[in-house]
């Protein structure tokens, strides 16, 4: 783990190095084509964090104290048929106390390409993220719940890779095209818990598309996916769909959708080794929106082939604009093979005045994780914020996961939620201060309840450079 920890350090310094050496070499090109020219971004933060249990395991080992300073560099260039776009940033971290770090938590790195013309379009993407495994959830990670170990908590660091890319062609023309590849990885490094497994997903995808008329889009697709992970069993699963979908704007505000295919999905145990029954069937979908004077209203029917057999999901949404805010409601159903209809839903509430915004959110639905096994997922998010005066603000956010069993599928029950207020200040257009608490709980199905309390102040600085 720690060579393969150091190679990626390495990989990525010499990717910093040479992005860096890109950008000052195609700043001039891009700035000949017009636009608001290159732009340089830089940020230097420091963070004192005082924690009672800052690696959140249901017996603390101690008070830590925990100083994080991190550089980050941005650089930017948009003109009117491309952009290019990379930042950079590292956390030198240093401690004391049972649960310290002293040393670089790992790169977060990102490098993307993008160029559009009046008929095709075109972009290429690479980035890295690493964060602690006992961190708190990213937004994204809170609405994608569905690999088994999703709410782990344990020592260590979690680092993905994601490469991409994607071209279409045709856009506005009777025949388009669109292709996409992608590959994204899954590494945990310097972990305890053996569930905490790298896994690695490579995907690819096409599609023509037809425009008979400026109201109806039919495309055809077929991708692929292939699905490999370092478990006991040595997991290799392979998916393949086609299908042909197609919309029909009927009126200015009523679209409808339809389309039909088929998927394959292929398991193999590579280790034993055995092959495990195919999941193969037909999938359908129907769907209908309509604009209204106060928001939309929208329904969805499919059925579809997963890891854990075939599904069938119904879905109802509706939608209220209002003078400050909007409303979202939907209700739904899902009936999973082999299992009771289960319920599922959604309820968001967003507000935002001059001087405040609120925002709840929560939601519950059924998916299918990495181990082919059927879940619920249940999040909950509370956020609120009040412009105090010109400089000062305060902050409060809830959040709330858990995964549970469905009808004797085998998941294991987890649950994490953490709260926490803080004030920030503006000291000048560059720095700023904020100072807070956080509380964090953490629950595994058979084992005691993680709490931990911590304390914590930052003071940092970004600020912005066109040459």
């Amino acid at each position: 783990m720690d060579r393969r920890r150091q190679r990626s350090r390495a990989v990525a310094a010499g990717a910093a190095i040479s992005a860096v050496a890109l950008c000052a070499a195609w700043a001039p090109a891009f700035g000949q084509e017009g636009g608001g020219g290159p732009l340089f971004t830089f940020g230097v933060s420091t963070t004192l964090t005082s924690s009672d249990n800052a690696d959140l395991d249901v017996v603390s080992a101690g008070d830590t104290t925990q100083l994080e300073t991190t550089l980050s560099f941005g650089f930017e260039t948009v003109t009117r048929t491309q952009a290019l776009r990379f930042s950079f940033s590292d956390t030198l971290r240093s401690g004391s106390g049972p649960d310290a770090e002293n040393d670089l938590r790992g790169p977060n790195v990102t490098l993307s390409y993008e160029r559009e013309v009046a008929a095709a379009r075109f972009e290429l993407s690479a980035r890295q993220s690493t964060r602690d495994v006992d961190s708190a959830l990213s937004q994204e990670e809170l609405e994608n719940l569905d690999t088994a170990d999703a709410l782990a908590v344990d020592s260590g660091t979690l680092t993905n890779r994601v490469l991409s890319f994607g071209m279409e062609t045709g856009r506005q023309g009777p025949v388009g095209t669109e292709l996409s590849l992608s590959q994204t990885r899954r590494d945990y490094s310097n972990t305890t818990d053996p569930d905490l497994e790298d896994s690695r997903t490579d995907s690819a995808s096409a599609a023509v598309v037809l425009r008979p008329d400026d109201a109806t889009e039919v495309r055809l697709s077929y991708g692929i996916t292939e699905f490999t992970r370092e478990d006991a069993v040595g997991t290799e699963r392979t998916t393949r769909t086609f299908g042909i979908n197609a919309r029909r704007q009927l009126d200015p505000t009523t679209l409808i959708t339809a389309g039909l295919g088929w998927t394959e999905i292929t398991e193999d145990q590579t280790a034993i080794p055995l092959s495990l029954p195919d999941e193969t069937g037909l999938t359908a979908l129907f769907g209908y929106e309509r604009d209204l004077q106060s928001g939309t209203v929208s329904a969805r029917l499919s059925r579809g082939i997963t890891s854990a057999g075939h599904r069938t999901d119904l879905t109802a949404t509706r939608v209220f604009e209002l003078p400050d805010g909007s409303v979202e409601i939907t209700l739904g159903v899902a009936k999973p093979e082999a299992r009771n209809a289960q319920p599922t839903g959604r309820v968001a509430y967003v507000r935002e005045r001059a001087d405040q915004s609120f925002g709840f959110a929560l939601s519950s639905n059924i998916a299918v994780n990495s181990d082919r096994q059927v879940q619920r997922n249940t999040t909950a998010d509370v956020s609120y914020n009040m412009q105090l005066t010109e400089r000062d603000s305060f902050g409060l956010d809830l959040d709330f996961a858990k995964t549970s069993d469905v009808d004797g599928s085998g998941v294991t029950e987890r649950t994490r939620s953490s709260a926490t207020a803080s004030y920030q200040r503006t000291l000048t257009p560059d720095w700023t201060l904020a100072a807070g608490l956080t509380h964090r709980r953490s629950r595994r199905e058979g084992e005691g309840t993680a709490r931990s309390n911590a304390a914590f102040v930052t003071l940092g600085r970004e600020f912005s450079w066109r040459p």
